[in-house]
């Protein structure tokens, strides 16, 4: 057993190995700054930019495994960089650069995919490129945290509200996608009530029943019975739920939708039998 005394001293030198670490991180990018300069046709601001991005491997043998550590110092520099030249030309080349090491460095810090997608998409004037760098910073954070609703309804409004297309087909389909991304949030477990009346309003403007269905569904599960406020809402909700239904099954729709349930659960069945219908579903949606 190792004594609380030893243990803490055991602390204040990692501590220390860390302080010191990150000084040699520091002294070795003030040399590659100085080769830099000599060698290559920079200004000195932007040579000093530059080596805001030191090579990975070397932050990681400097920083001695600390990656959290290192990724919230990349992190920071960032920051510092994009506000920078927010107030000043408002270009960012560095900026995916430096994000992309902090997350090599902690792939699970999921606000700096958030901060960095909002910077690189409203740092400067919206365009459709922006949108889809931010969209795939948003797609890494989906993938990475699958169950939280944020990343899929950020893709979603951007989907739906900023990819302005001037041709109307292009302009449906990216709305029909965000819609999508939207309704897929509602379903994640931390999704609030407000991202579950939003996909009901655009639903039902569009026109799309089948979101509409798996919307109301999802609220109506939800929802609970205690109170009589609580059961109003739950009867308010199955009569809604009823005319989409009726609606679907005079167009047709009610069946396709039966028969793509139908083969997600043959899928399910033959893929991933240990699992639930409805974590399955939640899990390859």
């Amino acid at each position: 057993m190792v004594s609380a005394r030893a243990q803490a001293r055991l602390t204040l030198s990692a501590q220390l190995l860390l302080g010191a670490a990150l000084g040699v991180f520091c002294l070795v990018s003030s040399l590659e700054l100085r080769d830099l300069r000599a060698s290559q046709p920079y200004t000195r601001s932007a040579a000093d930019e530059v080596m805001l991005v030191s090579r990975l491997e070397v932050t990681r043998a400097i920083t001695l495994g600390y990656d959290q550590a290192a990724a919230d110092l990349q992190w920071l520099r960032a920051i510092q960089y994009f506000a920078t030249h927010l107030m000043s030309d408002r270009r960012y080349p560095l900026l995916e650069p430096l994000v992309e090491q902090v997350l090599s460095l902690d792939p699970r810090f999921k606000q700096a995919y958030f901060w960095a997608a909002t910077s690189l998409l409203y740092g400067r004037e919206i365009t459709p490129d922006r949108v889809r760098r931010a969209n795939r910073l948003y797609e890494r954070a989906m993938a990475r945290f699958p169950d939280d609703y944020e990343a899929p309804y950020r893709l979603g409004m951007n989907y739906y509200t900023e990819l302005r297309s001037e041709n109307q087909e292009q302009r449906a389909q990216d709305q029909a996608r965000g819609l999508a991304y939207l309704e897929r949030a509602a379903s994640a477990p931390n999704a609030p009530s407000n991202v579950r009346a939003l996909v009901r309003g655009l639903a039902a403007r569009m026109g799309q029943d089948e979101v509409l269905f798996h919307a109301l569904t999802d609220e109506l599960l939800t929802t609970p019975d205690h109170t009589p406020q609580d059961q109003q809402r739950r009867a308010l909700l199955k009569e809604r739920l009823d005319q989409v239904i009726e609606r679907m099954r005079a167009s047709g729709e009610l069946r396709g939708l039966v028969e793509r349930a139908e083969e997600r659960e043959a899928r399910r069945l033959q893929e991933m039998p240990y699992l639930p219908s409805l974590l399955f579903e939640a899990l390859t949606r």
